[in-house]
């Protein structure tokens, strides 16, 4: 037999008049139970009427979506605005005129969706429409309406007569510096979009990524400022009126002679453009010392991680050879052999779940920290079943002692067993996602 242990009997036989009366008893306790989620649904109504379907979640993929398409247009405008110095071809012009009104509107629609997507304060969500508008007005709209202003008037007499000082050229240059002011809050997002990375390998792959891409955009700016204090006063003596024909080189070789210029002052390279005067030089300098402190910064921040790669193919290599050895010493047949690597294989690949016992710092939380975590985390499992979910209605100080001192997670890994036939049950099982088989038997 596969289970020795034989059922219990009941206690006593049930007649038809204790069957009504449990019947009886079920329907009362429904109907109860039903009076209290009308009564728990009636005294929230109020606040679940203010989020509408349209509420845009801070962390929905919709909004991770346009917050990609915000930091792209951010980027952009990192590249253009020093790109000012110099005098682009008209290609580049018309197609820069084409960018720019794409990207104001998607400023302008980035004002429209700021109405409608909830935010997070102090680690709670709030999706309520009224909410919402007032706290957008409160703090962010006068900045963006002032910037999309500019974006727009700048548009508009692009090519137009109709307002002569805006196309002085100077000071429309200064107009589109103010763009970079977006950086305080839309630099934001490009932090919360890494931040869903879970993967702490590809997080320090997108660390040295950024990195390069940093260093990159900060001998672009340098460059831009070297030629533009370059062209500064015509009276003085100049490095480029040395390095450069004006009916020889064009756009391309300018701006690749002054990034040249600039990747030097971080490395020990060297070229033959020198400051012709006192600001010139001023400025070398001033980069210089910039380089000593951003390149150690960067060797420093790339070593790092570097290193935590290594170690971690390093850890990896030395438990497989580990598992070799072992396997070698006990003779093992070569089928088992495959079923162990495949099975240790699997594990490596699958990524695994991080429960609370895995995060040494929760364990320094207060109680009641602690209990407002475990109950979050796991009363809504609870609620899946019946009985406490009528439970969590009625006595909700009870359900949270259930989630705070009797309730755990647990992860399995691909043929994993949870349990085995005729093993004593000691505890109630929710699969939270996955699958899982029953298998009949022993071994």
């Amino acid at each position: 037999p596969l289970w020795t242990k034989k059922p219990r009997k009941p206690s006593r036989a049930r007649s038809n008049g204790d069957v009504a009366d449990s019947v009886a008893d079920i329907k009362s306790w429904k109907s109860a139970d039903q009076r209290a989620m009308d009564r728990h649904i009636s005294e929230h109504e109020p606040e679940l009427s203010g989020c509408g379907a349209y509420i845009i979640s801070p962390h929905s993929r919709l909004a991770m979506a346009w917050d990609l398409v915000t930091v792209s247009v951010l980027l952009w405008d990192l590249v253009v605005i020093p790109l000012q110095a110099y005098d682009l071809p008209p290609s580049l012009v018309s197609a820069g005129t084409q960018i720019e009104l794409i990207a104001t509107i998607a400023w302008t629609i980035d004002i429209a969706l700021s109405f409608f997507r909830g935010f997070e304060l102090r680690g709670v969500v709030e999706l309520k429409q009224n909410v919402i508008i007032r706290h957008y007005l409160r703090s962010w709209f006068s900045f963006d309406i002032t910037l999309v202003s500019v974006d727009w008037v700048l548009l508009a007499t692009e090519n137009s007569d109709f307002v002569d000082w805006l196309r002085f050229s100077r000071f429309r240059r200064a107009l589109r510096l103010l763009r970079l002011a977006r950086l305080a809050k839309h630099g934001i997002r490009l932090v919360s979009v890494v931040n869903r990375v879970q993967s702490e390998d590809w997080l320090v792959i997108l660390r040295i990524i950024w990195l390069f891409v940093l260093l990159v955009f900060i001998n672009h700016w340098i460059s831009c400022g070297w030629y533009a204090i370059g062209c500064i006063d015509a009276s003085l003596e100049q490095w480029s009126s040395k390095a450069f024909d004006p009916e020889v080189h064009g756009f391309a070789y300018r701006y690749t002679t002054s990034f040249h210029w600039a990747v030097t002052q971080f490395t020990p390279a060297s070229m033959e453009v020198v400051p012709r005067n006192a600001l010139e030089r001023a400025f070398n300098v001033g980069v210089i010392f910039f380089g000593l402190v951003m390149f150690s910064s960067f060797v420093s921040s790339m070593t790092n991680s570097m290193t935590y790669l290594t170690n971690q193919n390093y850890d990896k290599r030395q438990q497989r050879e580990i598992l070799m050895s072992y396997m070698n010493s006990r003779c093992l047949t070569w089928q088992l052999r495959i079923d162990i690597t495949t099975y240790v294989g699997k594990i490596r690949k699958h990524r695994q779940h991080v429960n609370e016992v895995d995060i040494p710092v929760l364990k320094t939380l207060p109680e009641n920290l602690r209990e407002r975590l475990r109950v979050e985390v796991h009363s809504h499992v609870l609620d899946k079943h019946g009985l406490f979910s009528s439970l969590h209605i009625g006595d909700p100080v009870s359900v949270n002692k259930i989630c705070h001192h009797a309730m755990a997670e647990r992860a399995l890994m691909p043929g994993e067993e949870l349990f085995r036939c005729g093993a004593y049950c000691s505890r109630m099982y929710f699969m939270i996602s996955g699958s899982g088989n029953y298998i009949i038997g022993f071994g």
